[in-house]
């Protein structure tokens, strides 16, 4: 597959990840946001909770100090001689009165339990039920000649107020001790609840980290491997455009270009270098015995063997049919040539295995040109490394050096002279 069909494949797998990411955490963050919200609620819960309580508290104690003052206020207007001190007790009175009636009301308006409603109307008919009695009571004392003795409000309160009043006490106290217990459950409740959606929030943050961490991770992995394969694949197509598809070495036009600057850098620094020119004898006989296929295979174990014999410096090329060409470079002396070309003779003493019982023993003529002693240009050095290889099968040598030579000045003279 080529980079260019590669990279939209990464992309989109890059936008895919990087979509359900994001829909994850859409997801855990939505979530993130109801906890919140029912934190935030909670905590309005008990805000009105421990306000509701407050407020029931201040009014029964409302109820509860009218109540008092009212049957203070009556005793103290029942013993008054001044008759305005005594007007204005009875006023005073009849202001607690209407606390006490306020207050309940503002009571019955609340959101009370059932519990709290109930004992609210049991206070409020006893609290009616002593207020008719001390009315009553304060008729008596607006109208003195109905009055005998004040001793007799005394003995009145006693026995009609007095019970009563303690009943309504009790009922008032009642409501305060279910208000707060009411309000304790209520946030207890909302304490456990308040606890569980934290513990939510924890798991959802935790979630959430986890999964971008993992999520992360895979599109760095997903990322890495693409670019991994993308830069496989480019290397590949690099490897394909300069070396040769059959023998795996490089192709022509790599090894012309490389020649050509090789010759050109030794022209500068004076460097020597040697190109070799091959021959397969015998692959024409094979390749017309065996077929094509068994042919391409020689080739193949053929180039093997020429890599392995030189240097990772020097350049191998299938020249096409039964030829190759090697040019090393830099070459230091004549004889590392010779080791070279007798290493190459001896790798293909071996009789090559060419598979289903197939075998074959296939030589090499070699011929050898070295610049700048036989030629200062590339394609000089082709033919005469071409000619020497055609001298060495001729003579029956195993390679052949060519026996043209460029340089006439002494000075000149390379080790491939000997």
């Amino acid at each position: 597959m080529k980079p260019d069909k590669i990279k939209p494949r990464v992309e989109r797998a890059d936008m895919a990840l990087m979509a359900g990411f994001g829909l994850l955490l859409l997801l855990i963050f939505s979530q993130m946001s109801i906890s919140l919200s029912e934190l935030i609620s909670l905590r309005d819960k008990m805000d009105q909770v421990v306000n509701d309580k407050l407020v029931k508290s201040r009014l029964s104690q409302i109820m509860f100090d009218a109540s008092k003052e009212r049957v203070l206020l009556l005793i103290n207007a029942s013993f008054e001689e001044d008759p305005f001190e005594r007007d204005e007790l009875i006023m005073s009175y009849r202001g607690y009165a209407e606390a006490f009636m306020v207050a309940r009301e503002k009571l019955y308006a609340m959101d009370l339990t059932p519990q709290e409603r109930k004992v609210l109307g049991e206070s409020v008919a006893l609290a009616a039920d002593g207020t008719r009695e001390m009315n009553k009571i304060l008729a008596l004392i607006e109208h003195e000649g109905e009055l005998q003795s004040r001793d007799e409000v005394v003995l009145l309160l006693k026995e009609k107020v007095f019970p009563v009043r303690a009943r309504v006490v009790d009922k008032m106290e009642a409501i305060s001790r279910v208000a707060i217990e009411e309000s304790e459950r209520s946030i207890r409740e909302a304490e456990e609840s308040f606890q569980e959606v934290k513990k939510l929030l924890w798991w959802l943050g935790g979630s959430s980290l986890i999964v971008l961490l993992v999520v992360i991770w895979g599109v760095y992995m997903r990322v890495i491997v693409g670019f991994s394969k993308l830069n496989y694949m480019s290397q590949k197509m690099r490897h394909l455009t300069s070396h040769d598809e059959l023998t795996g070495l490089l192709n022509l036009d790599t090894f012309y270009l490389r020649l050509d600057a090789t010759v050109e850098q030794a022209g500068l620094v004076q460097e020597f270098l040697a190109l070799l020119y091959l021959e397969l004898n015998e692959f024409k006989e094979i390749n017309g015995r065996f077929g094509r296929d068994i042919g391409d295979l020689v080739l193949q174990r053929a180039a093997k063997r020429l890599q392995q014999q030189v240097r990772e410096t020097d350049s191998v090329t299938h020249v096409g049919g039964d030829k190759f060409a090697i040019l090393l470079t830099p070459v230091g002396s004549r004889e590392s040539i010779d080791e070279v070309t007798d290493r190459i003779l001896r790798s293909f003493e071996a009789i090559m295995e060419l598979g289903d019982g197939k075998k074959a023993q296939v030589s090499v003529s070699i011929g050898v040109a070295c610049f700048p002693d036989h030629g200062r240009e590339d394609s000089l050095l082709l033919e005469r490394a071409e000619q020497a290889m055609h001298q060495a099968k001729k003579e029956g040598k195993g390679y052949c050096f060519s026996s043209i030579e460029e340089a006439e000045n002494p000075a000149e003279r390379t080790p491939a002279d000997g």
